[in-house]
């Protein structure tokens, strides 16, 4: 299957790739996104658009997976996802409404297989994903609870996972480190953060 995955950087794309693998329980072959410059969320949010149309129209792609951080944004909830509900705040829904605009307004092409997606967004960011098990402190229900009820912040997670001292490529290679270890045992990411990885893990498994 081919898969292209978009999120803030090229160290998480590395790391989401080794858990889609597992969900689906089979390696995927990579599909570049071409035409990206920046990352990070302003750029996928501008971007998602353009890399739905430039994906869907080449054939080259089965499916698309989208990740991004969540940083001080709310925390998804289930209940957003009824009829008028979307929180325009929340990441999550502004993803999967654009996903779904895309999809609306992309004429049926010939011959096109049914094309895949799948969004998730990380609370606060991604590098908690893959402190998961590692941190119990590390959850989105005590993100949830505010600055009060924390003991982490986005800048602590990134010293936890890398080091403070890492550079690029040492990052990535920590960052699909801790996915091949969760990648043997999914539930504890479905536990910790049952929103922003629970959506992403819901639509593959209908894949």
């Amino acid at each position: 299957m081919k898969v292209a995955i978009f999120s803030e950087s090229s160290t998480d794309e590395a790391g989401i790739r080794v858990l889609v693998d597992a969900i689906l329980g089979q390696p995927t072959e990579p599909v570049a996104v071409a035409g990206i410059r920046s990352r990070g969320w302003d750029s996928v949010r501008a971007n998602l658009s353009m890399v739905y149309k430039q994906l869907y129209f080449n054939f080259e792609a089965d499916g698309l997976v989208v990740v991004a951080d969540s940083d001080d944004s709310p925390v998804h909830q289930q209940a957003h996802e009824s009829p008028g509900m979307m929180l325009n705040d929340c990441r999550l829904c502004t993803l999967l409404s654009i996903i779904e605009q895309e999809r609306n307004r992309c004429p049926k092409a010939p011959n096109r297989a049914q094309f895949r997606t799948a969004v998730g967004v990380a609370v606060p960011a991604i590098e908690a994903w893959f402190l998961a098990g590692k941190n119990i402190h590390v959850t989105e229900q005590a993100w949830a609870r505010g600055p009060k009820g924390r003991t982490f912040d986005r800048r602590s997670l990134k010293n936890d996972l890398y080091g403070e001292r890492a550079n690029l490529p040492q990052q990535t290679a920590k960052m699909v480190e801790e996915a091949k270890r969760l990648a043997a045992d999914i539930s504890v990411l479905e536990q910790r953060f049952p929103a922003g990885f629970g959506s992403i893990l819901r639509q593959l498994r209908t894949w």
